[in-house]
C-alpha cells in the first residue's frame, strides 16, 4: 500500500487491515451507503460503496466496486474500481 492509502489493489490481510487504519485516521465519513454481496463464484464477490467523506481537506461523494478473493474462507485480497471521469 502507498502511504496516501491510494493503491487500488492491496493484497494479504495485513495490507488490508493497515488500509483500513489508514482510512480511519485520515477520513472523515459524513454518510456511507453499501450494495451487495454479488456472489462471483466460490472465490470471490464484489460490493458497491457510496461514500460522502472528506479526505486531504476535500469533501466528495464516490461511487465504487470492490471486489474482493477469497482464499481458505478468507478475504485475501481486495481491488476497488472507479467510474472513469
Amino acid at each position: 500500500m502507498s502511504p496516501d492509502g491510494r493503491d487500488r489493489i492491496t493484497r494479504g490481510r495485513d495490507g488490508i487491515r493497515q488500509k483500513h487504519v489508514w482510512w480511519d485516521e485520515n477520513a472523515t465519513v459524513h454518510a456511507s451507503a453499501v450494495e451487495g454481496p454479488f456472489i462471483g463464484g466460490d472465490d470471490s464477490f464484489a460490493v458497491v460503496f457510496e461514500v460522502d467523506a472528506t479526505l486531504f481537506g476535500e469533501r466528495a461523494k464516490t461511487r465504487e466496486v470492490g471486489l474482493y478473493t477469497v482464499r481458505g474462507g478468507l478475504i485475501v485480497r481486495e481491488a476497488f474500481f472507479h467510474a472513469a471521469p
